[in-house]
């Protein structure tokens, strides 16, 4: 066993990928250090505005190597790059890395060999997948595609869901924040909107969303949005009490990528926005109609807590 490896990342959403990671690199030495990078280095991540702090991050670290009784075996380093203390460390005896990290680690190899300093040995870590196979990363936990314990939440889409009636009273309450005035002076950035009352609002008073979902009724009879503004139709069916497995995966496909786009299905859209909460990214937010003739609106912000609330309903 060596007495000091190091490793480096972000470390962002602490999730199971991290904990394989750290508990590695406690097989291999004694203490660990931690190069953690600084908000400099972070500019080029996708979904930057969801990413943690610095502190949160260092904070995550720290708590987890308490949980498991080695808070005295780290040693946490802020870096600016991808070199950290690698080429100044005389103490350190190698490095803890994944197939992704591996480029990084190369390139200290060969600056320490460029410098006259030896090469330091590498040790791989697997990486851990989600459920659907595929690898969990603060990334796409960010993107609103996974938890941090590595479950898909696409998988719960696999075939049309027909909602029980225990799921239905559950969701009776709105999973959001009521607003009584509609449209909101501040419309939130990233906004989707289901419904097609909701939908006609936003047009009318010229508010910016990224995309929308209507069935062209609203209370039981014909709706057309203002203008006749021109709709998309899906030619895909939403049956009452129903999500469509086909829909949920458009939801997540398209949204980040429409700008004012509005599609129309056949059925009902109003349980559209729990796939929407569910597979989309941290921040974005979900508009819809009161359920049940309550008035109002009502705003959801996709946040970690929300998906998974959702998701034990599922």
């Amino acid at each position: 066993m060596h007495s000091r490896v190091v490793l480096g990342g972000t470390f962002d959403h602490f999730h199971k990928g991290h904990k394989a990671l750290l508990n590695f690199a406690l097989l291999k030495s004694k203490t660990i250090v931690v190069g953690l990078t600084k908000d400099v280095m972070l500019f080029e991540k996708e979904y930057l505005e969801s990413v943690e702090s610095y502190e949160t991050r260092e904070k995550s670290l720290h708590q987890f190597m308490k949980e498991i009784g080695r808070e005295n075996d780290i040693e946490i380093v802020p870096i600016t790059d991808v070199f950290g203390t690698t080429l100044t460390d005389a103490t350190l005896e190698a490095i803890i890395a994944t197939d992704l990290t591996l480029p990084g680690v190369e390139k200290i190899n060969q600056a320490r060999k460029d410098k006259g300093m030896n090469e330091l040995p590498v040790f791989l870590c697997s990486i851990e997948n989600d459920n659907d196979g595929i690898a969990i990363s603060s990334t796409r936990i960010r993107q609103g595609l996974v938890s941090r314990d590595g479950f898909s939440y696409m998988s719960l889409f696999s075939q049309d869901l027909k909602l029980t009636d225990t799921a239905r009273e559950e969701l009776h309450t709105p999973i959001g924040e009521v607003q009584l005035h509609f449209p909101m002076q501040v419309v939130p950035k990233n906004l989707i909107a289901i419904g097609d009352v909701v939908t006609d609002s936003l047009l009318v008073n010229n508010s910016d969303f990224l995309c929308a979902y209507v069935d062209g009724m609203s209370q039981r009879k014909s709706f057309l949005l203002t203008d006749n503004y021109p709709v998309v139709d899906l030619k895909l069916s939403n049956p009452p009490g129903t999500i469509s497995f086909l829909l949920a995966r458009h939801i997540v496909q398209n949204a980040e990528v429409s700008r004012k786009a509005v599609f129309k299905i056949s059925g009902e859209e109003d349980l559209l926005a729990i796939p929407a909460a569910l597979l989309l990214p941290l921040g974005f937010s979900v508009v819809y109609g009161n359920v049940y003739g309550q008035e109002g609106v009502v705003l959801v912000t996709i946040t970690e807590e929300l998906k998974e609330f959702l998701r034990k309903i599922l």
